[in-house]
């Protein structure tokens, strides 16, 4: 089932990290398949053990999203890795 949501975009300048206690984590693997030059973007993302494709409109502050959930295949096809990143010697985009 699609989901459509809209995304508020929201910085914050944080000076120390608060403690996090035993809050709940989870490991998210994502990457962006294409990057319009309107500003429209395709992410691909797994979530645990589910996995989802999203569309973005553009927009700066405010954007619309769409959100179908994906198989795993599908996600496993992309070439994003399937486990654990080095996010520090990774490309940003």
């Amino acid at each position: 089932m699609a989901k459509r949501t809209q995304e508020i975009e929201r910085k914050w300048l944080v000076h120390d990290l608060p403690g996090l206690g035993d809050l709940k984590c989870e490991q998210i693997i994502q990457g962006y398949l294409s990057i319009s030059s309107d500003g429209v973007e395709i992410r691909i993302r797994r979530k645990g053990d589910d996995c989802f494709e999203t569309v973005k409109s553009q927009g700066v502050l405010t954007r619309n999203e769409l959100e179908v959930e994906s198989h795993k295949i599908s996600f496993s096809r992309c070439g994003l890795p399937q486990k654990d990143v080095d996010w520090k010697s990774a490309d940003t985009r």
